[in-house]
């Protein structure tokens, strides 16, 4: 599986995104076939197939607010914030 986007954007090692995806499916926070894709592609010498998986938009801010570390804070501080507006007004604008 490639982690890099999740590792990159939450500044956390490899072993703490896959512990964070086991936990939310140990939890039941989320379903696999929901909110994952395993997408096939082939290697370099066309003879042997690979499966990466690509998660949606639920696994991200589930494993935002589980992380600890500065960048996934500052997500979590700016996803509260929008949520905080948008249950306080009532509406969303673009």
């Amino acid at each position: 599986m490639n982690y890099f986007p999740l590792t990159f954007l939450f500044k956390i090692d490899r072993t703490g995104i896959t512990r964070h995806i086991n936990n939310i499916y140990k939890d039941e926070e989320l379903e696999e076939n929901s909110i994952c894709a395993k997408i096939a592609h082939m290697g370099n010498n066309g003879k042997q197939q690979y499966f990466t998986s690509y998660y949606n938009l639920d696994m991200i801010i589930s494993i935002g607010f589980r992380a600890n570390s500065k960048p996934a804070i500052k997500f979590r501080t700016w996803a509260n914030k929008i949520l905080k507006e948008y249950l306080i007004k009532g509406f969303a604008l673009n």
